[in-house]
């Protein structure tokens, strides 16, 4: 069973294997618990939301689609588990003062991050989403963007503009 893939793992958990919740635990509680020390500086505050996390996961498993990736599945849940933590201490400035610039910078940071922005990505329209999805995931040039979207380079700077003020917005809490 440690061998099958994270989507195969989650559909045996769905159907009731515990033994498949087991091993996604054993496969991803270190990746989830080292990113919440990293954000939260807390060990135990870390270790405490890990289990959130999981609890989460367990009462969730029926919301899981089948024909998507587990991992981001996991890590919004993560996100989510986190962001309701700092809000409970009161401390959730520090979580929701997303720097997009920096992330921009750092394209690993960035892949990881979209886990956490995904559900604030679906708050914009559809073209804006895909305009920085292209661009900060995919790492698509302006023009390459502008092709696909069937409009031109200037066009597709101030999407990702407006996409990037929007969400800022969000996360500041002004809409």
């Amino acid at each position: 069973m440690k061998a099958q893939p994270d989507e195969d793992l989650m559909a045996l958990y769905q159907d009731g294997s515990e033994e498949a919740f087991r091993v996604i635990y054993e496969r991803h509680s270190s990746k989830i618990y080292g990113y919440l020390k990293s954000r939260t500086r807390s060990e135990q505050l870390a270790s405490d939301l890990t289990q959130e996390v999981f609890i989460k996961i367990h009462k969730s498993k029926h919301l899981y689609n089948r024909s998507l990736p587990v991992l981001p599945w996991i890590f919004s849940i993560t996100s989510s588990v986190m962001i309701d933590g700092f809000r409970k201490m009161g401390r959730n400035k520090e979580v929701l003062d997303l720097d997009l610039d920096r992330f921009a910078a750092e394209t690993e940071e960035l892949k990881e991050s979209q886990v956490i922005l995904a559900p604030l990505l679906e708050t914009l329209p559809e073209n804006q989403q895909l305009a920085l999805q292209m661009r900060y995931v995919d790492e698509k040039t302006f023009e390459e963007i502008a092709q696909r979207l069937k409009t031109n380079p200037v066009n597709v700077r101030q999407l990702i503009s407006r996409g990037i003020k929007q969400l800022k917005m969000i996360v500041k809490g002004e809409k």
